[in-house]
C-alpha cells in the first residue's frame, strides 16, 4: 500500500492532537479533583452521581426540618415544665384554702396569689418562638392564643391544627401542639361525673367527686341525690334524669358510700332534709376556668357552716379538675419528650446517610489524584514522543535526496 506524504503530516499530526487532548483532559481533571466532570465521560456514572447528590441535598433538607422542630419543641418542653411548676403551685394553695383555721383575710391573700399565677399561666399559653411565631395556636401563628372575654374567662382564637414537618422519606413529625389540646381539650371531675351540691343548700354536707368502679355496670347520665326526712331519720334516694328512682331511701350515714349503676361517691357533713346533690356527665373545662373557680371559692365570704360547705365543695371540684388538667398536661409533655427522642434518632440516621452517600460520590466521581498524576506523566511522555517522531519522519522526504 502507497502511503503519501500528506498521509504522513496528517497521522502525525492526528497522533499529537489525540496526546495533546488527552493531556489537556487529565490535566483539567487534576484541576478539577473530578473524574466525571460532564455526563459523556462516563454516562453511567453520570445517573449515579445525579441521584446521589439528590438524596444528599434531600436528606440535608430534612436535618434542617430536624432542626427546626428540635428547638421549637425543647421551647415548648420548657415551657410545659413552667406550667406545670406553677400548676403545682395553684394545687398547695387549693389545699391550703381548705384550712379550717384560715379567715377570710388568709383565704383573700391565697387568692390574690393565685390571680397572678393564673396571668402567669395565661402569659405562657400565649408563648411566642424565636421566630415571633404563637406557639400554641396551632396553624394560625400570627393569631394571639388566648384573650379574656368580657365575663372573665378566655376564649381560644387558633385552630387545632399541628404543624408538621418531613424529617425522612416516612417520617413527620409535629413541631406543636394546639392550645386548645393542651389547655382545654381535658373533662372535669373526675373524667367520668362531676360531682356537685346544690347552691341553694343549707347543710354542711360536701360530696367527694368519686370513680367508676364497674365499667360495665356503669350508665352515663344526670343523677340527683335527695336528702329527706323519713320519720325523723335522715335518708336519702336517688333518681335519673328522666325521674325515675335508682335509690330508693336509704338511711343516710356520714361519710358512707354510696353506689349505683357500677359508680360509687359519698357525703360528708350533715346535709339538710331538704338538700340535694347532682352528678352530672363530665364535660370538657379549660384549665384557666378551673383556676378561676378556685379563686371564686376563696374569695367568698363565710358566715356560718353552710358558707364554709359550699367553699369546701368548690375547692374540692377545683382541686379534681386541676388533676385532671395536670394529668392531660403531662400526657402532652411525654409526647413532646417523645417526638424530641425521634428528631434525635432520625438525624443520627440522616448524618450517617449523609456520610455514607458522599463516600459513595466520592467514589464515582472524584479522580484518584496518583492515578492520574502517572497518566499525566505518561501522555506528557507519550506527546513528546510524538512530536520528535513527526519531527523525525517530516525528513524523511525523497526530495531532501535529489539535491
Amino acid at each position: 500500500m502507497r502511503i503519501s506524504t500528506n498521509q504522513f503530516y496528517q497521522s502525525g499530526l492526528n497522533s499529537i492532537l489525540d496526546q495533546q487532548s488527552g493531556l489537556n483532559k487529565t490535566q483539567e481533571q487534576i484541576s478539577t479533583g473530578l473524574k466525571v466532570m460532564k455526563p459523556s465521560d462516563d454516562p453511567i456514572a453520570s445517573i449515579s452521581i445525579i441521584n446521589l447528590e439528590q438524596e444528599i441535598s434531600l436528606t440535608q433538607r430534612y436535618i434542617a426540618n430536624g432542626d427546626i422542630g428540635t428547638a421549637n419543641l425543647s421551647v415548648e418542653e420548657t415551657s410545659l415544665q413552667g406550667i406545670t411548676n406553677v400548676l403545682q403551685r395553684v394545687r398547695e394553695l387549693i389545699l391550703s384554702g381548705g384550712n379550717a383555721a384560715y379567715g377570710d383575710t388568709e383565704r383573700n391573700s391565697l387568692a390574690v396569689e393565685m390571680n397572678e399565677l393564673l396571668d402567669q399561666l395565661v402569659g405562657m399559653a400565649n408563648l411566642k418562638t424565636s421566630s415571633g411565631d404563637y406557639m400554641f395556636a396551632g396553624n394560625k401563628i400570627d393569631v394571639k392564643p388566648f384573650t379574656e372575654t368580657a365575663g372573665g374567662g378566655y376564649q381560644y382564637n387558633g385552630d387545632q391544627g399541628q404543624r408538621e414537618l418531613q424529617v425522612s422519606t416516612s417520617t413527620r413529625v409535629a413541631m406543636n401542639d394546639s392550645g386548645y389540646q393542651l389547655f382545654q381539650n381535658m373533662l372535669n371531675g373526675n373524667g367520668d361525673f362531676l360531682a356537685a351540691e346544690n347552691p341553694a343548700n343549707t347543710g354542711t354536707g360536701i360530696i367527694n367527686q368519686g370513680s367508676v368502679v364497674d365499667r360495665t355496670a356503669y350508665i352515663s347520665d344526670t343523677y340527683t341525690v335527695n336528702m329527706v326526712d323519713v320519720a325523723g331519720v335522715l335518708n336519702y334516694n336517688v333518681t335519673d334524669s328522666g325521674g325515675v328512682t335508682v335509690v330508693a331511701n336509704t338511711p343516710y350515714a356520714d361519710g358512707g358510700d354510696i353506689s349505683f349503676n357500677g359508680l360509687n361517691f359519698n357525703i360528708t357533713g350533715t346535709p339538710t332534709s331538704t338538700d340535694t346533690f347532682s352528678l352530672t356527665p363530665s364535660n370538657r373545662q379549660d384549665i384557666f376556668a378551673t383556676i378561676q373557680d378556685a379563686i371564686n371559692a376563696l374569695e367568698s365570704t363565710i358566715t356560718s357552716p353552710a358558707d364554709a360547705a359550699h367553699m369546701n365543695n368548690a375547692l374540692n371540684r377545683a382541686l379534681v379538675d386541676l388533676d385532671q388538667g395536670m394529668r392531660h398536661i403531662g400526657t402532652v409533655h411525654a409526647e413532646v419528650g417523645t417526638r424530641l427522642n425521634i428528631l434525635q434518632s432520625q438525624s443520627l440516621i440522616n448524618n450517617d446517610f449523609i456520610i455514607t452517600s458522599r463516600i459513595s460520590l466520592s467514589n464515582v466521581r472524584d479522580l484518584d489524584m496518583a492515578e492520574a498524576i502517572t497518566d499525566l506523566n505518561l501522555r506528557k511522555v507519550g506527546l513528546e514522543a510524538a512530536q520528535a517522531s513527526f519531527v523525525r519522519i517530516q525528513n524523511l522526504s525523497l526530495f531532501n535526496y535529489m539535491r
